[in-house]
């Protein structure tokens, strides 16, 4: 695999001859640009391709640099620590209650990540959950919304009637929790 960095248009991409079947553009989530072409592929028909495909690539760059934006700055992997270490004190005493009031074994693994898209996510057949760092900053009853959401799935895999209705009657205030969480 070889690689190199180039401007098109002012903006830097990283262009990589490797083996594959076919040219790719790839946008990644930090905004950089990726051109890939296999071997047997004349750079300049990279280049080609690039040129036809450039809007696009371009319009997934500012979709990506605005999430970027919008999720604050990066924090030094310290300060990352931290939030997780605190958030994780929270999630542990929440599932404990929780667990205790719903009659529910503890998960078998819990596990904090900097999740762009989700505030929480279960996979109900191996009991874990998994928490977005994110919920570090969100007030408590948020947090605790989240812990039941996910606690939920283990019994409804679904978001149906019959999940709402389960929501309803672990948390009756289940739909302004989610409100109040999806403003922050």
């Amino acid at each position: 695999m070889t690689t190199a960095t180039f401007s098109y248009e002012g903006v830097p991409v990283e262009i990589c001859r490797r083996r594959m079947r076919r040219i790719l553009i790839r946008v990644r989530a930090d905004g950089s640009i990726r051109l890939s072409h296999p071997w047997h592929v004349p750079r300049e028909r990279a280049l080609d391709f690039l040129r036809e495909k450039w809007q696009w690539a371009l319009a997934e760059r500012g979709k990506a640099l605005a999430r970027q934006a919008a999720r604050g700055p990066v924090l030094p992997p310290a300060d990352v620590q931290a939030l997780a270490d605190a958030l994780r004190g929270r999630l542990e005493a929440l599932l404990a209650r929780w667990c205790a009031l719903l009659g529910e074994a503890p998960p078998r693994r819990v596990t904090i990540r900097d999740m762009a898209t989700r505030w929480g996510s279960c996979t109900p057949g191996r009991r874990t959950l998994r928490f977005s760092l994110r919920l570090a900053a969100a007030p408590d009853e948020c947090v605790e919304y989240v812990v039941v959401h996910e606690l939920t799935h283990f019994r409804v895999l679904n978001h149906g009637p019959e999940f709402q209705a389960l929501m309803s009657g672990r948390l009756p205030d289940w739909r302004s929790r989610r409100k109040r969480l999806n403003s922050l």
